[in-house]
């Protein structure tokens, strides 16, 4: 049943791609289905296609990779995390699934590189999280400051200011 359902999802991506040949997200999702079916040749022939149309897309390249890790096209993988890595170098995510793969395939000199990356973006954030702090505490003295400017006089300093 589940199979069924998948070869129609595939035909009718198929038929969409007829209709427009240059979207790369249906090609993507084409390969998702492949997947599904267990097609991994296909998946990735999708996906070869997809980041060729859509160059910049993250997710992509790391999904490339991956299905290139599964079928133990091993540089093949590194080189799509790495392209992911570039494309995002602020992507907590991709760095660490590059960062991850790098270990797992003992490639521990270009992990170490990753690393330095995520480390330093970890500072960074660090650094803007406590000026964020900063300014929210500045932020709310000086409106203290000008609700206690703005409160009206109570009855008592009234009277000593009649007097």
């Amino acid at each position: 049943r589940i199979n069924d359902e998948l070869e129609e999802a595939a035909h009718y991506y198929q038929l969409a791609l007829e209709e427009t040949p240059d979207d790369g997200y249906l090609y993507a999702s084409l390969g998702d289905v492949y997947y599904s079916m267990d097609n991994l040749d296909e998946a990735i022939a999708h996906y070869e296609k997809a980041v060729d149309m859509v160059p910049g897309d993250v997710t992509l390249f790391v999904d490339l990779g991956l299905l290139y890790r599964e079928v133990e096209r091993y540089d093949e993988a590194a080189a799509a995390l790495v392209k992911a890595s570039d494309l995002a170098p602020n992507d907590i995510y991709t760095q660490l699934v590059l960062y991850n793969y790098l270990l797992d395939m003992e490639r521990t000199e270009e992990a170490e590189l990753v690393a330095e990356k995520i480390t330093a973006y970890q500072e960074r954030q660090a650094e803007l999280q406590k000026q964020l702090l900063e300014a929210q505490g500045e932020e709310a003295e000086a409106e203290a400051e000008a609700e206690d400017e703005a409160e009206p006089a109570t009855e008592v300093e009234a009277a000593e200011t009649e007097d």
